[in-house]
């Protein structure tokens, strides 16, 4: 059984082989995969494990020209109207990320109503990634596929690059720039990453300090090999 990503973000299941002579069927993805997980676990009778569910495609998502998905045809039933599985779907998520859970409460709660949620606050979109990087992500997995339970989930804040990159960018939002740029900057000293510089670069062309951008960039290029992604529209928002 494979589900297999498209430039049109389009999903095609193949059966490779016959799934009922299995006791356990798992679907499992994050992000636009954790979507294909959740829309195909009922065809096949699987539980899903999905990270951080969305499809930017739906129209609902799509605001304008410049959208994520605006280039993308949904071409896909919602997930109220596809075959839905008899074992509850899990969904693991940062609860203090709009979108993600504006999503999960819009398309997918109300598609699963035994749902099974999992925060895990100040990951951002990339909840498997920090489960990785703190080591907990293996014997999260190992305890749902081997003994069917699902843990909670804590992660260390201090001394964390994601956890001050996600903590900052809600500082951020919150208006409180100042305190930001210190956690934002502490997570650029952990782990140089996109995220942490991104939302740096917006504190600081909202302060009107170009040369720091200018500087931030120049070591995004040294560290990252690119950085364009500061010089975004959206940088400054």
């Amino acid at each position: 059984l494979s589900a297999h990503r498209h430039a049109t973000s389009h999903y095609t299941l193949k059966h490779e082989e016959p799934v009922s002579q299995y006791e356990k069927v798992v679907t499992y993805g994050s992000s636009l995969g954790a979507y294909a997980a959740l829309y195909y676990s009922g065809v096949i009778g699987a539980q899903a494990l999905a990270s951080a569910p969305i499809n930017w495609a739906h129209p609902d998502l799509v605001s304008g020209p410049d959208s994520v998905g605006a280039t993308a045809e949904f071409a896909h039933r919602e997930l109220t109207e596809t075959p839905r599985s008899s074992r509850p779907a899990v969904v693991l998520y940062d609860p203090r990320r709009e979108s993600d859970m504006s999503y999960i409460d819009t398309y997918v709660a109300p598609a699963e109503p035994g749902l099974i949620r999992r925060e895990v606050p100040y990951t951002g979109h990339a909840v498997l990634v920090a489960m990785r990087v703190h080591g907990v992500l293996e014997e999260f997995l190992l305890d749902f596929l081997d003994r069917d339970e699902v843990r909670d989930i804590s992660l260390p804040s201090e001394g964390s690059y994601i956890w001050h990159c996600y903590y900052g960018e809600e500082l951020s939002r919150l208006g409180h720039d100042d305190e930001a740029e210190q956690h934002l900057r502490r997570s650029l000293e952990i782990e140089f990453n996109r995220a942490a510089a991104l939302q740096l670069g917006r504190v600081l062309r909202r302060a009107g300090r170009t040369e720091e951008v200018s500087r931030l960039s120049n070591h995004a290029e040294d560290a990252l090999g690119d950085a364009s992604f500061l010089a975004r529209r959206d940088v400054a928002d």
